[in-house]
């Protein structure tokens, strides 16, 4: 019985220094690793937050380049349409000039033959 006691007694100074040097390691050995994946996770958390606000500052920026380039757009349609306008209006004033030189040229005409006529009368 003396015996079992002992073997009893010996098994658990065993256990205890199992406990005491291999599990208490493991545990502390655990403990950090978890500790370490809440250090990574709040550094994920901080860069994801970084990204996010760095995307919305782009795409704030890709959002005002839109725009802009949209006010290019309708600025330079309508600097088209005004060129159109000018070029249609010079258009009409050469066809009027040219109707003005031909009356100019009909007038002369008539001013010659009316010389000519009035040059017949002695006075």
């Amino acid at each position: 019985m003396t015996n079992s006691v002992e073997n009893l007694s010996s098994s658990s100074n065993d256990l205890l220094d199992f406990v005491a040097t291999d599990v208490h390691e493991d545990y502390k050995t655990m403990l950090e690793a978890t500790e370490q994946y809440n250090n990574d996770a709040e550094s994920i958390r901080s860069m994801v937050g970084d990204f996010s606000s760095t995307a919305e500052s782009l795409l704030t920026s890709i959002r005002n380049m839109a725009k802009a380039i949209q006010e290019v757009t309708l600025a330079a349609n309508e600097g088209a349409e005004g060129t159109a306008n000018i070029a249609e209006r010079t258009a009409v004033i050469v066809g009027n000039a040219g109707k003005v030189l031909q009356a100019i040229k009909t007038t002369s005409k008539g001013a010659v033959t009316l010389k000519e006529k009035v040059s017949k009368f002695e006075l």
